[in-house]
């Protein structure tokens, strides 16, 4: 009889004691992973704006993965840009729309409740869809494919999340032109030196708004 309270009372230490020997810190450690898998996948709609001697606007849909709560965010999508939609008819201008494919990362170096801030890097494939020409002094607007190149752009970006909104502020550049310059040199039908400038940007600086939805698995 003896013998048996004796083992029974070592099943007893046996159950008892690693509960607690989990310590404080275990405890926090434990809690944060957890967290940490919370609204981990989300999806986001958003608007931008981008300039420099071009102006361009975009929608944009996107999803990804990661939160506040993670030190590292990722997200592929596409936008639709629209370039200079504000022109004077005293003016030629080239009209650009193509969309972009892209693929971002983000660093979370400061959080708190249910917010960030972050720094990131991105890059697009970028699809022309076509260029519409204002030939300026004229009304006539002619949309020519043959202007828009198909091409890769890179971004840094910084901004914070407060909650579910995104606001970010980047700087774009392209790895190649995104129109056909010599095209356009050889061409009767544009004035190379009115478009000289829009033709050989290449970088860019913009501000983002963006709405994150939560998606729960």
């Amino acid at each position: 009889m003896k013998l048996r309270n004796i083992i029974l009372l070592l099943l007893l230490l046996t159950t008892v004691v690693p509960a607690f020997s989990q310590t404080q810190p275990d405890k926090k450690k434990i809690k944060k992973e957890r967290l940490s898998k919370v609204e981990m996948f989300h999806y986001a709609i958003g608007f931008e704006s981008s300039f420099n001697t071009n102006v361009y606007f975009s929608p944009e849909v996107m999803y990804g993965v990661g939160s506040f709560r993670n030190l590292i965010n990722a997200d592929i999508g596409l936008r639709y840009m629209f370039g200079n939609p504000f022109f004077s008819d005293k003016n030629e201008r080239l009209v650009d729309h193509q969309i972009p494919f892209f693929i971002s990362v983000q660093l979370n170096f400061v959080s708190w409740k249910e917010s960030c801030a972050f720094i990131g890097a991105e890059m697009a494939y970028c699809m022309p869809v076509t260029v519409f020409h204002h030939y300026g002094e004229s009304d006539n607007v002619v949309a020519d494919r043959k202007i828009g190149k198909n091409h890769f752009s890179s971004r840094a970006k910084i901004g914070v999340k407060l909650n579910r909104v995104g606001i970010m502020a980047f700087y774009e550049f392209d790895l190649a032109p995104m129109m056909n310059q010599k095209y356009v040199y050889e061409s009767a039908e544009f004035d190379y030196d009115a478009l000289h400038a829009s033709l050989f940007e290449r970088t860019r600086f913009g501000v983002s708004l963006t709405y994150y939805f939560n998606v729960n698995l």
